[in-house]
Formats: C-alpha cells, sequence, structure tokens
C-alpha cells in the first residue's frame, strides 16, 4: 500500500512536471510569436518609400519666365525642412552661376517657395535642381529632380518705374510692349505723398533716393541740414515703420528719428534743436500727449504738457519762446482758448486769448503781427471773415481782408501776406483760391488765379511755391504745383503731381511737397498707353474719352473695347481697333 502511494505519488509528480514544461513551452512560444509579430508589424508601418516631387513652378520647358520669379516645389509628403537649402536646392544659369534667394516652407500644402533676390538675366535658361541629400520625415533621400525654364527677352522694370493715376482694367503684350487700358488719364513716376523736388527744374534732385510714403503727409519743416522732418498719416517709409512722424535726409535716406504718434500729425514747427507737433493723436512714444508735443531731434519725448483736450491743432508758429497754436479745439489743459492759443517754452499757457468763433487752419508772423485764416467770422466777437492779424498782446488789428470763404495755407514775403484756400473774392474783388494782401489790408495786383483749392504754401526769394488740388493756373496746365513769382508772372516750374498737395517746405535749392498723391511728373494718356517692359512710356497715345475695360491683340492691331465714345477725337462707340503705331 505503501508502495502503491509513492508509486502514485511518483506518476503524479511526473505528469504535473510534463504540464509544467508543456506549459513552459507553450508560454514562450507564444512569446517569440508575439515578438515576430510586432516585428512584421513594425516592419510594415516604416515608411521606406522615398519621397517625389508633385510639381515645380515654373514648369519645365516653360518660356518668358519673369526675371524674378517664385520657384515652387510642392512634394507628396511631408519633409524633414533642415535638408532643404540653398546646398539642395539649386537655381543655376547654364554657365553654373547660382542666382540668390530664399527658400520658405508651405507645412499645409507640402511645398516649398525659392523667391529670387536679384533680378536673372533675360533670354536665359535656369535649371532648377532637387539634389539627394533632401529627405523626407522619415530619412527617405530623394531621387535628383531637375527643371528647366527660360527667361523673358525682354528687360524688366526696376525701382522708380513708372505708375498711373487711375485703374488699369487690361494688359496685353506685344513683343516687347506691352498696351494697357483703364480709367488713367497720367503717366507718372511712382513717387507717392512725398518727395523732394529741385527748385530749379522741378524733378527729383539727382542725389535724392525716394522711399515709398504709405500715407497722407500733411506737414513738413526743415531740419536745416537739406532735409525734412515730417508729419502725417503714415505709417511706414521705405520698409521701415515710421508712424506718423518721421525725417527725411537731404539724400532721401530715412533718419532714426522715430517718436510714434498714434494718430495724424498735421503741423509741424521747430526751433533749435525742438520740433513741435500737432494733430489728432494722443501719446507720442506710448506717452500721453494730447494733440500737442515737443521732440528733440535725438528723438526724445520733451516734457513740455500743453494738453489739448478736445480738438486738432491745425497749424503752429513759433516767434521767441512762444509756441501759438491754432485749430479746432476749444481748450488747453483745461482752461478756454477757442481755437487759438499761446504757450511758452516751459509749456505754460499764456493770457493771450482772441477767441475765434471758428477753426484756424493756417498762421503766419510778420513783423509783431500773428496773422491767421480759417473758416471762423469774428475774433473776440468783432467781424473778421477768414482773415485777421493779432498782436503779441492779444489785441485784434484792423487789417479785415474780409475772404469769402475758407483760408487754408499762408506765407510771407517782406510786407506782403500771401493767402490761399477755397474762396473766390477778397474784400469783394475777384480773388479764386490765391491772392496776396500787404500788411496794411491793402489787396494786391498779384492774381494767379487756379482753378481749385490752395492748401500749402511755401516761398523762397521771389517766387510762391503752392500746392493743392487746382489743375490750371491763370489757364495754364499746373496740376496741383505750381510756382509764381511776385510780380505775378507763372514759372516754367511744373512737377505735375498726380493727387492732392497738403504740405510744402523749402529745404536748400530743393522744396519738399507732400500730400495724397501716387505720381509726380506725370505725362498725360488718356485710358490708353504703352509701356516697354523696362518701364518706359511710349509715344502710343490712341487717346479714349472715357474709360478703356477690355483689350485683345491679332498680329500689330490692339483691339479694344469700354465705355469711350471716340478715340483720337474720331468717334468709335465702345469699340475700337488701333495698331501699334498708334493709327485709328
Amino acid at each position: 500500500m505503501k508502495n502503491s502511494n509513492s508509486t502514485m505519488k511518483s506518476t503524479t509528480s511526473s505528469v504535473l512536471s510534463m504540464r509544467l514544461l508543456a506549459a513552459l513551452i507553450s508560454i514562450g512560444m507564444l512569446t517569440a510569436c508575439q515578438s515576430k509579430g510586432k516585428l512584421e508589424a513594425e516592419l510594415t508601418q516604416k515608411d521606406l518609400t522615398p519621397p517625389q516631387v508633385l510639381s515645380i513652378s515654373p514648369a519645365n520647358g516653360a518660356t518668358e519666365v519673369s526675371d524674378k520669379p517664385m520657384i515652387t516645389v510642392v512634394f507628396n509628403e511631408e519633409m524633414d525642412v533642415t535638408t532643404i537649402n540653398s546646398a539642395t536646392l539649386t537655381l543655376k544659369d547654364s554657365s553654373g552661376n547660382a542666382a540668390t534667394g530664399s527658400i520658405a516652407a508651405d507645412a499645409t500644402n507640402r511645398a516649398f517657395t525659392f523667391t529670387t533676390v536679384t533680378s536673372l538675366f533675360t533670354n536665359t535658361a535656369y535649371t532648377i535642381a532637387l539634389s539627394q541629400n533632401i529627405k523626407d520625415k522619415s530619412g527617405n533621400a530623394l531621387a535628383p529632380v531637375s527643371s528647366t525654364f527660360t527667361t523673358d527677352v525682354c528687360p524688366k522694370a526696376k525701382n522708380g518705374d513708372l505708375a498711373l493715376n487711375n485703374s488699369v482694367n487690361a494688359i496685353v503684350k506685344v513683343g516687347c510692349i506691352l498696351y494697357l487700358g483703364g480709367g488713367f488719364t497720367s503717366v507718372g513716376n511712382a513717387y507717392s505723398n512725398g518727395i523732394a523736388l529741385s527748385m530749379s527744374a522741378g524733378d527729383k534732385p539727382a542725389s535724392y533716393s525716394y522711399l515709398r510714403i504709405n500715407g497722407t503727409v500733411f506737414a513738413a519743416v526743415t531740419d536745416g541740414a537739406g532735409g525734412w522732418y515730417i508729419g502725417g498719416g503714415f505709417t511706414k517709409i521705405g520698409n521701415t515703420a515710421r508712424n506718423r512722424l518721421a525725417h527725411i535726409k537731404a539724400n532721401g535716406s530715412l533718419g532714426t528719428w522715430n517718436p510714434d504718434a498714434n494718430s495724424a500729425v498735421t503741423t509741424l514747427a521747430i526751433s533749435g534743436s525742438t520740433i513741435y507737433a500737432g494733430g489728432v493723436f494722443t501719446t507720442i512714444s506710448g506717452t500721453t500727449r494730447n494733440r500737442l508735443a515737443a521732440i528733440d531731434t535725438a528723438g526724445v519725448l520733451q516734457a513740455w504738457n500743453p494738453d489739448v483736450a478736445n480738438n486738432t491743432v491745425e497749424t503752429l508758429v513759433i516767434s521767441g519762446s512762444t509756441i501759438y497754436a491754432g485749430g479746432s479745439f476749444t481748450t488747453i489743459g483745461g482752461t478756454t482758448r477757442n481755437r487759438l492759443a499761446a504757450i511758452d517754452t516751459a509749456g505754460v499757457l499764456q493770457a493771450w486769448n482772441p477767441d475765434a468763433n471758428g477753426p484756424i487752419y493756417a498762421m503766419v508772423m510778420n513783423g509783431s503781427n500773428l496773422y491767421v485764416g480759417g473758416s471762423f467770422t469774428t475774433i473776440g466777437g468783432v467781424t473778421r471773415n477768414r482773415l485777421a492779424a493779432i498782436d503779441a498782446a492779444g489785441v485784434l488789428q484792423a487789417w479785415n481782408p474780409n475772404g469769402s470763404d475758407y483760408v487754408r495755407a499762408m506765407a510771407t514775403i517782406g510786407s506782403v501776406i500771401y493767402v490761399g484756400g477755397i474762396f473766390t473774392n477778397i474784400g469783394g474783388t475777384g480773388r479764386n483760391c490765391l491772392a496776396a494782401i500787404d500788411t496794411a489790408g491793402a489787396l494786391q495786383a498779384w492774381n494767379p488765379n487756379p482753378s481749385s483749392i490752395v492748401s500749402a504754401i511755401a516761398v523762397s526769394g521771389s517766387t510762391v511755391y503752392v500746392g493743392g488740388v487746382f489743375t490750371t493756373v491763370g489757364g495754364t496746365a499746373r496740376n496741383r504745383l505750381a510756382a509764381i513769382d511776385t510780380s505775378g508772372t507763372l514759372q516754367a516750374w511744373n512737377p505735375n503731381a498726380g493727387g492732392s498737395v497738403s504740405a510744402m517746405a523749402v529745404s536748400g535749392s530743393n522744396i519738399y511737397a507732400g500730400g495724397n498723391f501716387p505720381t509726380m511728373g506725370g505725362t498725360a494718356r488718356n485710358r490708353l498707353a504703352a509701356f516697354d517692359t523696362a518701364g518706359v512710356l511710349q509715344a502710343w497715345n490712341p487717346d479714349s474719352n472715357n474709360t478703356v475695360s477690355a483689350l485683345a491683340i491679332s498680329g500689330s492691331t490692339i483691339y479694344m473695347g469700354g465705355t469711350f465714345t471716340t478715340i483720337g477725337g474720331t468717334a468709335r462707340n465702345r469699340l475700337a481697333a488701333v495698331d501699334t503705331a498708334g493709327v485709328l
């Protein structure tokens, strides 16, 4: 029995051992199978496929490509951006000369762009090459790819190209000539909103490098070194941020002066190393300055803070240690001052209080009197229509020219005050928008007769320079800028602004014109014009009397459609054809 039990225990133990061994083997085998499956899955999931280029623009074989193209390469998958650079994505001509450019990634579209920095050679084959060092996110290398295009045979426009004063609706190209149709009436240099002009020739000085201004210039004063401080509604000069205040040097370059006004600057005056600014702004350099501020020539905001809390300052004049302010305001520092005030250089409001009943837009000092112009009709309760003179004690003078409408600009030479504005008579005598009155109040014979508003006046020697929205002076074409001598003779000076001029300031032998204009130096082209691809205006001038909306070409004939009824004075109701020589 005992032996039998032993045998049974031995048998049971063997069975258990065998079952345990089988279980262990089974577990080992299962683990091995699981490991093998996981490895196979990992191998299956790993990206082993090389990336591919889906498209390249310009397309392979493209011709007449711009001399400053943007190269775009689109891939089929997300790429390792660190592998795409100037060594792995190149643009070269047939001689191996590499183009200079910048590369940018567009992850959303799996695209990369190569933007050329300098112009390519014209009529030249270029190859875009992508090397095998370009890789996807998994490290797979690209099979080398290349694509070739040829640049246009025509030269391209450079900086300072021409611009038009209204819309372009259609463009066609014949050879290297571009034909344009639209609503424009003038072609000029693309100098917008502010530019220095030679007082002798009326064009941009040769030594002056123009920088585009992206908003209206309302005010300009000389810096005493051939340049100007300017104010306005702009926020950028060239590619540099300048909020409403900037310094333009004599050579056209941008100075470091950067006070940073938070809203429009409408007037400037300078005394020594301090520039006084007035306008709509409420902060300068982030510090509260309500509509009046003083900044030194280093750009440092001064403690001077009169606090014009309730409306615009339109004009400033400095006389000794007194800053006269005119505008639409009715209080200074909480004290009533209706549209005229005097503040000393310490920022103290003076007792001087003429009390105008309407806005003051222009002022000029002559002798001990301040001459003011605007839309007011009384000063201190006494009738003075749009023009008046007040002495340093605040006493209204007998001077009473009696303007029929707004005065917007003033300047003085000797004992004569030159005034511009919207008026049509002075003291009942016809004077359209421009007049001269001596300090005794006598209207002068000087009568240039501009066709519309004069909003800026500057003087140099015996010449009066005027700007505004007029298009003729004395019946002679002068678009928004003109020069008249003190005898009343219109000068040949004719810069031809493409829009309104609201500021003028002389510095050395040049004058700065600021305003809201897209062009300067325009040539008449009524709704049709032609340029070569370098930007040179052609003689082609069919002269449409109304808008051209569409153009098409066949051989040397340009077909046009629009709302016109004549071409070159000949009846053509809304459809016409003109050859490339300009013949209808």
